[in-house]
């Protein structure tokens, strides 16, 4: 269940059933009937959000949210081995909002270049690695790309991070 829980005193309570409720989540994407572009209408993509309470995906934990962000990336994978399967044109990635992983979710891109406004050109926060930051394995032949995002009137930095799908331009560079 995804709730936003504005309280942010409580403790989370059931974590080890939240947790399992989340990998099960993530294991169900090898069957998830794919949506197609018409579905998506004239957006180019359809995303699944993190399906937890805002209180277990924001918990100040580096353990939990590795979990939470582990499972974020083979509900990915799953989603992406299953596109090829299914010889579909489109993307798979994890968009990542940090500190707060309640806004983060799976994406499936049937536009390329919507796609590539996310994956971007750039990285702004190398050399840093999420992958490293939280012990994450990232599936063969994906890339992870952060970037400050913090607007002044936040209260604190806020990044966007990207695992996803090498783009076919890029596959051809690094060859």
């Amino acid at each position: 269940m995804r709730r936003l829980d504005l309280s942010q005193r409580r403790k989370p309570r059931g974590i080890p059933r939240r947790l399992r409720s989340l990998n099960y989540w993530a294991d169900r994407f090898v069957t998830l009937p794919l949506p197609t572009p018409e579905d998506c209408g004239d957006s180019g993509f359809w995303n699944w959000k993190l399906p937890v309470i805002g209180s277990l995906a924001n918990h100040p934990s580096p353990r939990l949210r590795s979990q939470c962000l582990q499972a974020l990336i083979r509900a990915a994978d799953n989603l992406a081995q299953q596109t090829q399967a299914a010889e579909a044109d489109c993307y798979v990635a994890c968009l990542i909002e940090l500190p707060y992983l309640f806004g983060s979710e799976v994406t499936l891109f049937y536009s390329r270049s919507y796609y590539r406004s996310f994956y971007g050109d750039r990285h702004a926060l190398a050399p840093r690695s999420l992958a490293q930051e939280y012990g994450l394995q990232i599936p063969a032949g994906w890339v992870e790309r952060g970037f400050d995002v913090t607007q002044p009137e936040q209260r604190g930095p806020v990044e966007w991070w990207v695992v996803g799908q090498l783009l076919e331009s890029d596959k051809s560079a690094k060859s």
